[in-house]
């Protein structure tokens, strides 16, 4: 097997192809995660395709894919686990995207935005990596990552986890959680402003004591009492999350179309006049006023910084430019 377990910013069809050579399980992570929001895999031609792809492999349904070049195949066992980090400036771009939310993607995903640290980050003489709580949560996903896992006979390219069942209290408080949703899902209920994600929310509290059973004991086949409260603590704050983030859209256009700019920016830097922002650059920045509005916004997210004294582009002076920074 190809010895590839995280990928950042692949295609759709590419990680289809590389679950047909790689471990079975994989990581579509990226602290740049707007390299992924931005890149081929979710522009306009492919967005559906792949938003679509990514929420069948978190229902780990089978891949099936026929293609003239390559042929036919249908892959079994395959799971793949998605944390992207973006900036402020970017996450509008998926959190307000009406594809992304009404076709079940963003409902999938556990979203965090946690306020900003500036002004509060501290210089503290301690190296965290010593601390004893780091070091046994390192040790145990190392001891994790090397064991094999459950695959199918004759096939290790194909998972078969061993089931896990609910004792009977935890299926008891999860049921209780699962009703007290579906109540709050009414047409006045406090969670119908994020009803696509608070209906998956007792799947994602599940999902999350079973992960929490498996780290605690890599054998267990019964989640306990004790991971379901766990779980369903999480996923309570991730429901206070929804609801705080469901704004987005309303809130910070600017920052949609700025996510969209910044794109167009980084493709075509490193230095860029105001004037070709709003003459060849996104459909929706056709004027100086509002390519202005957002190249400022860009410049207090830290991504474009004015050039003092303009600037030669393309063989003219620009008084009116800006620096992208990679």
């Amino acid at each position: 097997m190809v010895p590839v377990l995280l990928t950042e910013e692949p295609t759709l069809e590419g990680l289809q192809k590389l679950y047909a050579v790689a471990r079975p399980s994989l990581g579509l992570f990226s602290d740049e995660g707007g390299r992924f929001l931005g890149g081929n895999a979710l522009s306009p031609d492919n967005r559906m395709k792949t938003l679509s792809g990514l929420s069948s492999l978190w229902d780990a349904a089978r891949i099936s894919r026929t293609r003239a070049g390559d042929g036919s195949s249908v892959l079994y066992g395959r799971r793949l686990a998605l944390h992207l980090m973006v900036q402020p400036v970017v996450a509008p771009s998926l959190l307000a995207d009406p594809l992304a939310c009404g076709q079940g993607f963003t409902a999938r995903c556990l979203l965090a935005w946690p306020p900003s640290a500036l002004g509060r980050q501290f210089y503290v003489e301690e190296d965290v990596t010593e601390a004893p709580g780091f070091r046994r949560y390192c040790d145990r996903l190392a001891e994790l990552l090397a064991r094999e896992p459950a695959t199918a006979e004759g096939d290790r390219r194909e998972l078969r986890p061993a089931p896990l069942v609910l004792s009977p209290e935890a299926k008891r408080q999860w049921i209780a959680f699962h009703d007290w949703l579906q109540r709050c899902l009414s047409p006045d209920g406090a969670l119908r402003p994020v009803a696509p994600f608070a209906a998956k929310a007792a799947e994602h509290a599940a999902r999350l004591a079973g992960v929490l059973a498996v780290v605690s004991d890599t054998g267990a086949r019964v989640i306990g009492v004790e991971h379901v409260e766990a779980g369903l603590v999480l996923c309570r704050w991730y429901l206070g999350e929804a609801l705080r983030l469901q704004g987005v859209a309303a809130t910070r256009a600017d920052l949609l179309a700025a996510g969209r700019l910044l794109t167009w920016l980084q493709a075509r830097g490193p230095v860029v006049a105001t004037v070709e922002v709003y003459q060849r650059g996104p459909g929706s920045v056709r004027d100086r006023a509002t390519a202005t509005r957002l190249l400022d916004v860009l410049a207090e997210h830290g991504h474009v910084r004015r050039v003092a004294g303009g600037v030669e582009v393309d063989g003219r002076h620009r008084r009116d430019a800006w620096e992208v920074r990679p």
